[in-house]
């Protein structure tokens, strides 16, 4: 078996986890709108709120921090191969986290709303959160897999390159000229791309909904 066997059989276990609890939380989510028994709660409660808030104060933190933080400290101070190594474990965690938090979020506020009382702003409020679910699971389910197999196969032949150990951006001159690379990294750039692409939407939703919160605090202080 090569190395690059080996290299793919474990990132494809390794992603198992990640796509069936996706799919598992998917199918919670649709079954609980889809079969409504009788749920009595209060839309008062404040273990429904406390439960809200943490779900969605923890995936906009993370959201940020990932984003604007640790991918940026690690593609500056980390050989390339060994963040390329550290991405592929925290991708699949982070879409997959992100999207157990976002349907949290998204139920409690439906929980704390509910539908018979919406108006034109709780209507927005929520196409804002399903939102942020629906695209955080096509991430989670779909292109975080794609994404982690194509960055590690670059990689992979950067070493040959002798480009793997480098720290940040390198001149790719001489590695495009490589078929077998330039078409994988090609497929890589494609998926990045369209993947940060739902990821900075579902941040700017999260956004948009704390000020949404941010507003109902003051109106509440007013009052």
């Amino acid at each position: 078996m090569t190395a690059s066997t080996v290299i793919g059989l474990e990132q494809t276990i390794r992603l198992w986890p990640s796509r069936h609890v996706s799919a598992l939380v998917l199918m919670v989510l649709v079954s609980y709108y889809l079969y409504p028994h009788k749920r009595q709660h209060d839309p008062h409660s404040l273990a429904i709120s406390l439960v809200h808030v943490t779900a969605f104060s923890a995936h906009f933190g993370s959201q940020c921090w990932v984003t604007f933080v640790a991918g940026l400290t690690m593609f500056y101070n980390l050989p390339r191969i060994m963040f390329g190594q550290v991405q592929s474990r925290l991708f699949p965690m982070f879409f997959t986290t992100g999207l157990v938090l976002a349907s949290v979020t998204f139920v409690t506020y439906t929980m704390r709303n509910p539908y018979e009382t919406w108006d034109g702003q709780d209507i927005i409020q929520a196409y804002l959160l399903l939102t942020t679910v629906i695209l955080t699971f096509i991430n989670a389910f779909f292109l975080a897999p794609i994404l982690v197999e194509t960055m590690v196969k670059c990689f992979e032949l950067e070493k040959g390159f002798g480009t793997a150990y480098c720290i940040g951006y390198v001149d790719r001159t001489e590695l495009k000229k490589n078929r077998a690379y330039l078409e994988m990294y090609k497929s890589f750039r494609r998926v990045h791309i369209t993947s940060a692409c739902l990821n900075v939407s579902t941040l700017l939703c999260n956004f948009i909904y704390m000020v949404y919160l941010t507003q109902q605090i003051v109106q509440t202080q007013k009052s």
